[in-house]
């Protein structure tokens, strides 16, 4: 039987063509498949580059590993993102009670490593160097997410789903949860049993460490976490992408197109009182991106966070924007915690807005109803040109049938 790298260039090219629409399996990422064939060999490198690779499907933390590798493929060949017009991003993180989800450390092969260096020069002024040490360590691949977004520069849709920001997905946490109250609320030693998991396996193997010489709380400070997360994750709830997706003038490349973005955040931990929700001083640079025109945005805050963190000035990272005046026309702020100067903070943003939508549901409600109207006010004073008052709406409420409102 001969071997189908042998078929004719048209017959591969129609095999290629019914892979990139494959709706059989659901579940299963064509692109990706598409993306595996062009790196078989040359002749299939130039068929592949004649299938769209439009819509794409990244996965944070599989076990599978999908986003490492396609972090690979874009060291050896970055045109693979270029044709990418959707991405849509799903969250599949360690979970400490659920040892199948334990994700191995990926593992860099020397000429990986060799282009991750020449890329920590070339995307210099767009990417930390933390960020690229955070890939390098092969834990964490959200931190790809930078990369992988400066080549997307015909991306015009990012959804980047319900984030869960942490490491480690817990299933519950205790409010003002330390290290110790994290462990009494998740049972003996679970947290530590998927660091040790990460952290011990070596080259495909596990070893065991000598727990005797081992802190007691060592898996839960922050020599462990600074390898892996952005700074002050802990606080903000922060993604390698929220620190690093520029600001006006020096966005990511692969942004500087979208006209659609979500952010949302995993519910679970924001029901919780210890949790405030991802930091909505990532509003900002997120309004400004060259051609938004839709953002939607769910449980970000300013109100919350741990002990000595209880709220987020979000008028002081606002500081570098005043003057500004978003392109966004479309905006939704779903179930944010924040305060009436931080709304208003956001509305001086503003200036193009034609529809605007603020829904709080019960229990993420921090304002009393009678300062619902000085919220629309504020939002409709300053898109005073686009913005119709049927066009806010807030809680189910639209504007026109809101006492009080401007």
């Amino acid at each position: 039987m001969a071997p189908i790298t042998s078929l004719p260039s048209e017959i591969l090219l129609d095999i290629f063509h019914r892979v990139s629409t494959n709706w059989t399996y659901p579940d299963r990422n064509a692109n990706a498949d598409i993306i595996h064939i062009r790196q078989v060999n040359r002749k299939w490198r130039a068929l592949g580059q004649d299938v769209p690779l439009r819509n794409f499907c990244i996965e944070v933390d599989d076990i599978n590993r999908g986003l490492w590798k396609l972090g690979r493929s874009l060291l050896h060949d970055a045109s693979i993102a270029s044709q990418i017009e959707e991405v849509e991003v799903f969250w599949s993180r360690r979970k400490a009670d659920d040892p199948k989800t334990f994700t191995k450390r990926w593992k860099w092969k020397k000429e990986d490593r060799e282009r991750i260096e020449y890329y920590r020069e070339e995307l210099g002024s767009y990417i930390t160097s933390a960020t690229f040490d955070a890939i390098l360590e092969g834990v964490n691949s959200e931190s790809l997410l930078p990369f992988i977004f400066c080549f997307t520069t015909r991306l015009k849709d990012l959804d980047l789903g319900y984030v869960q920001a942490l490491l480690i997905a817990r299933a519950w946490f205790a409010n003002g949860a330390g290290a110790e109250d994290i462990r009494v609320s998740l049972g003996p030693g679970l947290d530590e049993k998927v660091f040790k998991y990460i952290e011990d396996e070596v080259d495909g193997e596990e070893f065991a460490y000598d727990y005797d010489n081992i802190p007691d709380d060592f898996y839960q400070t922050s020599e462990f976490f600074e390898k892996h997360m952005p700074p002050g994750v802990d606080e903000e709830a922060a993604l390698w992408f929220h620190v690093n997706m520029g600001t006006p003038g020096n966005y990511l490349p692969g942004l500087r197109q979208v006209t659609c973005l979500r952010n949302g955040y995993t519910e679970y931990q924001f029901y919780l009182a210890d949790l405030s929700g991802w930091s909505a001083k990532y509003i900002a640079p997120l309004l400004f991106l060259p051609n938004l025109e839709n953002l939607e945005i769910e449980c970000h805050a300013t109100i919350g966070g741990r002990k000595d963190k209880l709220y987020y000035p979000l008028y002081i990272p606002f500081e570098p924007y005043r003057g500004l005046r978003s392109k966004v026309k479309r905006l939704q702020l779903i179930d944010g915690r924040m305060r009436m100067e931080d709304y208003d903070a956001i509305a001086e943003l503003t200036g193009n807005l034609e529809y605007l939508r603020i829904y709080h549901s019960n229990m993420h409600n921090e304002l009393p109803d009678e300062e619902l109207p000085y919220i629309a006010t504020a939002f409709r004073l300053c898109n005073q040109s686009t913005l119709a008052l049927d066009q806010i709406v807030i809680n189910d409420l639209p504007g026109n049938e809101m006492e009080g409102v401007q």
